[in-house]
């Protein structure tokens, strides 16, 4: 079990690595979780936090390439620039945003004392929501445990090659994938996933036309809704997904707080 988070920067002026540091060592949230480490040692990071409004510097550019392929990439920023496959946070960083986000890319969950990402037989969901937006995952994470009030296992990937990463090391109940990935497209990741993986895919999209839900077929998708998502259709998934013929997770339907979703999740 790993006792803390690597966490390297780049781009970054003396003062803000030394705001950097007085958030990691003074928050009892963190408590010893996480460790500032220099540059130079790069290869050694598990999240490397970088700054986007300067990533044109050549030396940036040179040292991003280089960077371990296994090492969550941050890309921080004031003006909120995004860069593509990495999960943005805004400059000057806030403490509890920066946990936030710490516990949703992170993939030794244990540091933060989070389910771990290898348990197969809890009773709990397990789901996994792929999104280039970090506020898009927040969202549905929310609206999720705001639903249903049930114990839900989280896990977040802001790229395919992080969700497949994720998929190949925990299994998962339902995936939330949306279609309009940075870099990837979303329907090529779900015939993926379903090629490699039993578990139910919904995919979600800003836009509702009927020819996506076709491509979606195609890919193998269980499911397709549109975005602003809305608590019936969440529910409806988790409805199909529980009832489902031979699903073991039946008995997560007791916990829900709300006897009407009960009831409505057992008719």
């Amino acid at each position: 079990m790993a006792k803390h988070i690597l966490i390297s920067y780049l781009g970054f002026a003396d003062t803000d690595i030394q705001k950097l540091e007085s958030i990691i060592s003074s928050s009892q949230r963190l408590d010893g979780k996480c460790r500032l480490i220099d540059p130079e040692v790069l290869d050694e990071a598990d999240v490397v936090i970088i700054n986007a409004d300067k990533l044109s510097e050549p030396e940036n550019d040179k040292a991003v390439e280089d960077i371990n392929f296994l090492a969550t990439l941050l890309a921080a920023s004031a003006s909120g620039r995004d860069i593509d496959g990495m999960t943005s946070i805004r400059l000057p960083i806030e403490a509890e945003i920066f946990f936030d986000i710490l516990e949703d890319v992170v993939s030794d969950r244990s540091v933060f004392d989070l389910p771990p990402e290898n348990l197969t037989a809890s009773n709990n969901l397990r789901v996994l929501v792929i999104d280039s937006s970090f506020p898009a995952r927040n969202q549905l994470k929310h609206k999720l445990n705001g639903l249903t009030g049930i114990s839900i296992s989280f896990s977040f990937a802001a790229s395919a090659a992080e969700a497949m990463l994720k998929l190949n090391r925990k299994s998962y109940d339902l995936v939330f994938l949306d279609v309009f990935l940075e870099i990837s497209d979303g329907y090529s990741v779900c015939e993926v996933i379903k090629q490699q993986h039993n578990c139910r895919v919904v995919m979600l999209s800003s836009e509702n036309y009927p020819y996506d839900e076709v491509r979606g077929k195609r890919a193998g998708c269980d499911a397709h809704i549109s975005r602003p998502l809305s608590e019936q259709h969440l529910l409806n998934q988790i409805k199909i997904f529980v009832t489902s013929e031979g699903n073991s997770k039946a008995g997560i339907v007791d916990q829900f707080k709300d006897d009407r979703l009960k009831s409505k999740l057992r008719n």
